[in-house]
């Protein structure tokens, strides 16, 4: 992952170096990070923390090592903040214009939000608003092996991946085991599901070829 931010010299120590894009798209970075034990807006909650930070991205990459990289599961929206990143730089274009292009407009989805930064960085890890049949169109999208009217929009090797056992989980939050590339995922087979933080869902069961999203009235502080 540091390879993608070669402006923090510094930061470039053995350790961190091992950070690979698969570990923060599992949330297994290994960086330390707390947006459990304290509520969203508290200045002692790591999101909260990383939002008010002059410069987000080194402020996730220079926390402490807790555990080693792809060894331990922690939820954090500040390794979906380096995967947007390393998105952005990859393709050289805003996450939300990117989304736009191969995700969105080929989905036929035209309402949506992306609250952004101050410096207009659309804000991954909590900022993005669809309408609920928007992000059934996701769910489906995965049921039919990542096509959408006969064109292959994502490729179906990435919808494996993401959807197959990528850590395990010892706090078993919403009830699930595991997790994979940022959906929680069941052990073998059954539903996985994308999870907002009041409620809201995507889940989809490929063996009764279910997908029902659901999204949340909550329009506070962080609300997915």
């Amino acid at each position: 992952v540091l390879s993608y931010f070669p402006e923090y010299r510094d930061l470039q120590t053995s350790e961190r170096l091992r950070i690979r894009l698969r570990d923060v798209l599992s949330m297994t970075s290994g960086l330390e990070w707390d947006e459990d034990s304290r509520p969203y807006g508290n200045p002692e909650n790591s999101e909260t923390a990383m939002d008010a930070a002059s410069d987000r991205y080194r402020f996730v990459l220079s926390r402490p090592i807790a555990a080693a990289p792809g060894e331990r599961f922690r939820y954090s929206g500040g390794d979906t903040m380096l995967v947007a990143a390393v998105i952005e730089r990859a393709t050289k274009q805003r996450l939300s214009k990117y989304a736009e292009q191969v995700l969105f407009r080929p989905l036929g989805i035209e309402h949506h939000e992306w609250i952004t930064y101050p410096d207009g960085t659309p804000i991954a890890a909590s900022g993005l608003r669809l309408l609920p049949r928007d992000m059934a169109k996701f769910g489906l999208l995965y049921m039919q092996r990542g096509q959408w009217r006969g064109a292959q929009v994502v490729p179906e090797a990435w919808l494996q991946a993401s959807t197959s056992v990528q850590a395990k989980i010892s706090d078993r939050p919403f009830g699930f085991q595991n997790y994979g590339y940022q959906w929680w995922v069941p052990d073998l087979s059954g539903p996985f599901t994308a999870i907002g933080v009041y409620n809201q869902f995507v889940w989809v069961d490929p063996a009764t070829r279910t997908v029902i999203a659901k999204t949340s009235a909550f329009r506070g502080y962080g609300a997915d």
